[in-house]
This record gives structure tokens, sequence and C-alpha cells, in this order.
């Protein structure tokens, strides 16, 4: 696998590699690598579709690679043992009998096939490996935007092929999905700005919202004065910069410099008008849940 890379640094010195894309201002656009060693064990090993055959040939082979043994079976078999329960399953079609987790691999079943998967997402790239090992079948999706579901439609499509299935348009149901998901983001951007555009009163002093801020996880955020505005800065990411605008209640609409951490609300606690916390949100895609940062 000698067009594969582990580490950050060496994308910012290879050639011949994928640009990644996101929506910028409702646009496909290309943004820059990110610098993701932080996340290393769970997403930031960048491959080529020719490297990665040779992976799930290994897989599929009992972990051999042209006739010769590369991974011990045994280890293969380790990670596809489950440790844990995972959610109900969400398909389309054809809903099988257990959705289970191993060690870095999803394990179900569909038409009564064994599937081991799994998915893999960072700034500007979503992918899927998939494995049918009953079937001697191994599918790999690349893709270079983090806003398609093709990396699993095409998945889907081709496991539907190789059982004989009927065709299904999976291209058309996932993109009725996102479609959908992209127009009520829309929408709820769009009501956002409307309340930034009403100038609305703060009922105390901008002032109050200056200073530093603590998450016990996470470390420090800054909120500082800017251009006539307020600025987000943060310890651990110190190239990214947040501008908050009041929308009223308490809250304000951050707009990240990196457009793949979003536009989004956060919420303050205040107490006799003073500032006591608030909750920092980032894109799903990133994470879900709030960062509550306290005054400090």
């Amino acid at each position: 696998m000698h067009r594969t890379l582990a580490l950050s640094e060496d994308y910012f010195n290879a050639e011949n590699i994928a640009k990644p894309h996101t929506y910028v201002e409702g646009k496909i656009s290309i943004i820059p690598v990110q610098n993701i060693d932080n996340l290393a064990p769970c997403g930031s090993i960048g491959s080529s579709i020719k490297d990665l055959s040779h992976w799930v040939i290994a897989q599929i082979d009992s972990g051999r690679f042209t006739g010769k043994d590369i991974i011990p079976f045994k280890v293969l078999q380790r990670t596809r043992k489950p440790e844990s329960i995972q959610g109900r399953l969400k398909r389309p079609y054809n809903t099988g009998h257990f959705n289970l987790y191993g060690l870095g691999w999803g394990l179900t079943d569909y038409e009564g096939k064994e599937i081991i998967s799994h998915t893999g997402g960072v700034n500007g790239f979503v992918t899927s490996v998939t494995l049918l090992p009953e079937l001697n079948l191994g599918i790999v999706v690349l893709t270079n935007t983090d806003q398609n579901l093709f990396f699993q439609s095409l998945k889907w499509e081709i496991i539907d092929s190789y059982l004989g299935l009927p065709y299904r348009n999976y291209d058309d149901h996932f993109f009725k999905i996102a479609e959908k998901d992209k127009n009520e983001k829309e929408k709820l951007l769009a009501a956002w700005k409307d309340s930034v555009a009403l100038n609305i009163s703060i009922r105390t002093n901008f002032d109050e919202f200056l200073g530093k801020y603590e998450n016990e996880v996470y470390g420090f955020a800054e909120i500082n004065s800017k251009e006539g505005g307020l600025e987000l800065t943060l310890e651990h990411h110190s190239k990214l910069k947040g501008k908050l605008k009041y929308i009223g209640n308490d809250r304000f609409l951050c707009t990240y410099s990196d457009p793949t951490y979003g536009v989004k609300v956060f919420p303050f606690k205040m107490e006799r008008d003073k500032v006591k916390s608030f909750d920092l949100y980032v894109d799903d895609f990133i994470e879900t849940l709030p960062y509550s940062f306290v005054k400090k």
C-alpha cells in the first residue's frame, strides 16, 4: 500500500491527491486539507482504490495477499467479534436481524448474508468499505466531498446486483433524503440571518460577553471585540475563528471561518444580566453534542 498516507504532514507534501470539497455559501467548493492527526486512530489515513483493493482482498482471503500470509486470520476474526449493540437498522430495504459493532467494524446481515462494513469521513471526504465474505466481495467507495450520500447508494446498488435483487434506484432514495436535509438547513439559516438583520436590542452591555471561558474537557475559549462585533477563539484550534452576531433571547449566531464547522446558534446563560456560560455547537458532521463553557 505504497500510495497510502497516515499523517497530515504527508498530505501537505504529497502530489496527485484529491482535494476536499464542501458547501460554502450554497456552492460545492474546494477547502484546505486539515491537520487531523488528533483523530488519527479513527479517520486520518488517506488511500487509493488500488491500495484499498489490496487491503480488502487480504480481508476477504483470510489475511492472504498474492498467496502470502500477511495478516494472521485470527487477528482479523478478533476484529469481527461483536463487542456492543448498535441502534436500530436504518436501511431503505430488507432489514436484517442484528446490528452489532466489533473492533472497528459494523456487523450485520442482509438477505441472509454477513456484512462487515464501516464508513469514514473527515472535512471534505466521505467513504465506505464493505465486505461480504460469503460472496468473496469487497466494495470500496471514495468521494472527495462530504456533501453526498453516493458513498452509500453505490454500495447498496452493487450488493443488490451481486445478490440478484431488483433494481431499486438507491441514488433517487438517498438524493431525496439529502435534498430534504439541505432545504431544511437553508430555511433555518435564512431565519437566523433574518434575526441578525433585525438588530435586536440586547438586555446588557456587549462587554459583558467578553472574556475567557473554560470547558473542563476541552480547555479554554475566548470572546473578544473585533470590528464592531464579537469574535470567538479556541485554545486548541488556533486558526479557527467564529464571528458572533446577536439574534435575541441571549443567543448569538456563530459563523466559523472554516465552513465545515457550520453556522450555529450559541445560547448564553444569564443571571441578573451577568453572563455565566454558553453552549458551543459545531456542525453535526463533527459533533452532535454541545460543549458548555463557563465564564472565568
